[in-house]
């Protein structure tokens, strides 16, 4: 039986490069784009959704016979217009110049990155936690305070469709923000870009 000597071959294995491929600074300015194209896509639709629901609101203010159902529609009101305050004030795009290094792109789009993870993450608090007050006096004019819903199942079957779309959205956002740790975890792991 003859020996093998491998050293030569396990010498070569160990000398070659590890590294990744860098990404070019074309690349990393066209996922930045991505990214603020996403932003301003859902931008609109939040917006949009939040002039229906402000435009509801100061229907229902206005129409509504019961002191009750106004106040709750005042709540609802304002905790829509601070969402979408919020909204907008933490999803407005940064902009970045096109003359900066392929380094300085690629941090600035982890950072974007990171930014969007944490509207992701944090969502509930300032822009869902706001209408909570709304909300619950909204269903406890349903269940409580409207003779025609009271002791019948239509305020259980509002309820459900709430909570409903309430985990629905949680399970989105942070989908959404596991999406985005997961991409700033491959950036990490790339290194500094080609210049």
């Amino acid at each position: 039986m003859t020996e093998h000597n491998d050293a030569p071959i396990k010498a070569l294995w160990r000398a070659q490069s590890t590294g990744v491929p860098a990404m070019s600074v074309s690349y990393v300015r066209h996922r930045t784009g991505e990214l603020h194209r996403a932003f301003r896509i859902r931008n609109w639709l939040e917006q949009g959704a939040g002039l229906l629901a402000l435009a509801g609101c100061s229907v229902v203010i206005l129409l509504a016979p019961h002191p009750w159902v106004k106040s709750a529609a005042a709540l609802l009101l304002i905790g829509a217009a601070y969402g979408m305050w919020q909204w907008r004030r933490r999803t407005a795009p940064f902009r970045t110049d096109p003359s900066e290094s392929s380094a300085a792109s690629l941090s600035f789009y982890k950072r974007e990155l990171e930014r969007k993870r944490d509207i992701h993450r944090t969502l509930w608090r300032w822009y869902v936690l706001p209408m909570a007050p709304g909300v619950i006096a909204m269903l406890g004019w349903n269940f409580f305070g409207d003779p025609q819903t009271r002791g019948t199942s239509a305020p259980w079957g509002v309820l459900g469709m709430l909570v409903a779309w309430l985990v629905v959205s949680m399970i989105y956002e942070r989908y959404k923000a596991a999406q985005c740790q997961r991409e700033i975890d491959a950036l990490s792991a790339l290194g500094e870009p080609e210049r």
